[in-house]
């Protein structure tokens, strides 16, 4: 007897390069959740608040006072480092590590989240900054902005996982993936590498 499948909302993240697992060239920095109540998913963008626990990162929003090494970047408390979730919240290993480690912005990761603003058009290049829905990602209008960038968009720019373009351009058969398909039968990906640019006009 099957009782069917169990899918994700979006995918984990799926880092591409520059982690290599405890490696201490990879900047990551793992510290306990704050609800640990599924509000943080692989993927999603996170920051530190007041107290050293993750939330998930909001613009404008309340993450702030805790950033590497204690240091806040800038003169806005709001100007600090943010990570992206390696997994979620309410994973086994979390759980009964209370720690949830986190792949810093500062790092040269390149990596795929699904968490991003999906009416947004994106190209190679264009900077990603916080978005006002908590753990998620969005375009920047440039890199001058008066909010910090968290990453840059990389090739692949947003790509669906089931309908992936070959070299050719065609349509190549689904990538395997534990997320269910959207409306219109899509999963979207953003490809970014990580970057820190903090806040430089008021």
């Amino acid at each position: 007897m099957t009782f069917g499948e169990f899918r994700r909302t979006k995918p984990r993240i799926n880092v591409k390069r520059g982690f290599a697992g405890n490696e201490p060239q990879s900047i990551t920095l793992s510290a306990p959740p704050r609800d640990g109540d599924g509000t943080i998913k692989s993927g999603m963008l996170i920051s530190l608040d007041t107290n050293g626990k993750w939330i998930p990162a909001v613009l404008n929003g309340s993450s702030a006072g805790v950033s590497v090494g204690g240091i806040n970047f800038g003169p806005d408390a709001l100007n600090t480092v943010s990570y992206f979730a390696f997994a979620d919240d309410t994973d086994t290993d979390v759980k009964s590590s209370g720690l949830l480690m986190g792949l810093s912005c500062l790092g040269e990761f390149e990596l795929q989240t699904g968490y991003f603003d999906n009416t947004q058009s994106y190209a190679i290049g264009n900077p990603l900054i916080k978005s006002a829905t908590p753990g998620y990602v969005t375009k920047g209008a440039d890199f001058d902005a008066d909010v910090e960038v968290v990453g840059i968009v990389s090739n692949g720019a947003k790509e669906d996982l089931l309908q992936p373009l070959n070299a050719s351009g065609r349509v190549a058969p689904p990538i395997n993936s534990e997320a269910t398909p959207d409306s219109g039968g899509h999963q979207y990906v953003i490809n970014l590498v990580t970057r820190f640019i903090p806040i430089r006009a008021a």
